[in-house]
């Protein structure tokens, strides 16, 4: 049923970025499934857009942030983590990081 209506909206935005000349590249698109549960659901069958299969992923960087099917911020922080690393940055301990990061959500709620 989802894949159903996710092809519904794939032929209408097909028609639409016909219409107004817009191309974009399938290869560079992907499909993700976010659910909250700690079960393993399955990948829904492909899904095409323009004729061309658009790939099923458990996670995916989107304006440099990267989004995990559970929406969990870890492969994130990980990968923030390894590049302050890499440009010598690293004086932050995991310890210090996670208390910093928790008092600054803290103090945007």
């Amino acid at each position: 049923m989802l894949v159903k209506y996710l092809e519904t909206y794939l032929n209408n935005l097909e028609l639409w970025l016909s219409e107004w000349r817009i191309a974009i590249n399938v290869s560079k698109s992907s499909a993700m499934l976010f659910a909250k549960t700690s079960r393993r659901i399955r990948k829904p069958r492909a899904v095409q857009l323009f004729g061309k299969q658009i790939q099923w992923v458990d996670d995916a960087r989107y304006l440099g942030v990267t989004l995990d099917k559970r929406l969990n911020w870890s492969k994130h922080i990980d990968q923030v983590r390894k590049k302050a690393a890499q440009t010598g940055n690293a004086w932050i301990s995991p310890e210090q990081e996670k208390r910093s990061l928790h008092q600054e959500w803290c103090s945007t709620v």
